[in-house]
């Protein structure tokens, strides 16, 4: 007898499904059907600026509208994500060279604005309310500054620290508003000299 033959394993074909079918965002087509010309996609472009056009102003008209509405539901979400704000900001300030160089300048400019007018309004209680030099009438206020009328041996008592302390204090006595020609001659001689020529 014949010996019996080994039936082959029968081996599925492979088959090859055809690639989804392109969609073309810029367009709105499949490019699988037909290939755009050049004026439908001119016209496809313009239609879509138009769009966006209209979605931008209707947007913006929007919050006009609703202005106060979108302040309570901004001021909500800060409030609640106040620690993913504040590490964003550090990262922020850490990576971002432009960004960190334009919170510096702004935080300089209202910390200057701050001590301006923290300057100005010492000076206008000691001087009640005229600023000028108490001895030779000085008003110019690059050129004012305070005297301590009792002598103080505190090398920091002067300038933006003084002032702090001042306001802090609520405006103690014992300060008076001088020039600075006028408080160096009282600080090296006792006394200023245009008392003398009075």
């Amino acid at each position: 007898m014949k010996p019996k033959r080994a039936h082959k394993k029968s081996v599925s074909k492979v088959v090859l499904r055809p690639k989804p079918l392109a969609f073309h965002s810029d367009y709105g087509i499949r490019e699988h059907f037909f290939k755009p010309s050049k004026r439908f996609k001119r016209r496809c472009i313009k239609t879509s600026i138009t769009m966006l056009k209209d979605r931008s102003e209707y947007q913006r008209q929007y919050r006009l509208d609703h202005k106060e509405h979108l302040l309570t539901l901004t001021k909500a979400w800060q409030k609640k994500n106040q620690a993913l704000i504040n590490q964003r900001r550090r990262f922020r300030r850490a990576n971002d060279r432009i960004y960190r160089e334009k919170v510096n300048a702004k935080s300089r400019l209202k910390v200057r604005e701050y001590l301006i007018q923290l300057r100005d309004e010492v000076f206008s209680h000691y001087s009640n309310g005229q600023i000028k030099c108490a001895c030779c009438g000085e008003s110019e206020r690059a050129f004012l500054t305070i005297d301590h009328i009792r002598p103080t041996n505190n090398k920091h008592d002067h300038g933006t620290n003084l002032y702090r302390r001042l306001k802090k204090e609520n405006f103690p006595l014992g300060y008076k508003v001088l020039c600075y020609n006028c408080n160096i001659a009282k600080g090296q001689y006792g006394h200023c000299p245009h008392k003398n020529n009075k």
